[in-house]
């Protein structure tokens, strides 16, 4: 095809940046975000869950004043207790101007410790963007 070049020029330029933005994360994450950082990601991720737990209730006592509204269909599907925990913990986390905290730092449980699971996301996010590109 005749933008075969083009593409293989794209894909390296931007496996290129995003390798230089997983290094720079590295180097950086520990002193911005860490576990001693200036705004540790662990304040974030529990004000975070505590604003979904308080929109959680808030929709439960939502739901029984107004559940015979809604057609079955959601209604059955607002209380599946999948459904709530998959929403509480990719949309009701949210931080302070109600946008959602979507990362993968929720599946580690013990929130003290995050420095190693901030390096490893960015050593693999390197690893893959350096794969890329060579």
């Amino acid at each position: 095809s005749t933008f075969y070049l083009s593409r293989i020029i794209f894909l390296r330029a931007l496996a290129l940046v995003y390798s230089v933005a997983f290094f720079v994360a590295y180097t950086q994450n520990q002193g911005l975000i860490g576990d001693h950082g200036i705004t540790p990601a662990r304040r974030v991720l529990d004000s975070a869950q505590r604003r979904g737990k308080h929109k959680r209730r808030e929709r439960q006592e939502w739901l029984e004043q107004f559940h015979h509204a809604l057609p079955r269909w959601k209604r059955l599907l607002y209380h599946d207790k999948v459904y709530q925990n998959v929403r509480e913990k990719l949309w009701d986390r949210a931080d302070r101007l109600g946008r959602p905290v979507t990362t993968v730092l929720w599946l580690y449980k013990d929130r003290s410790h995050l420095n190693p699971w901030l390096n490893n996301i960015a050593l693999v996010g390197m690893t893959f963007s350096l794969y890329i590109l060579f």
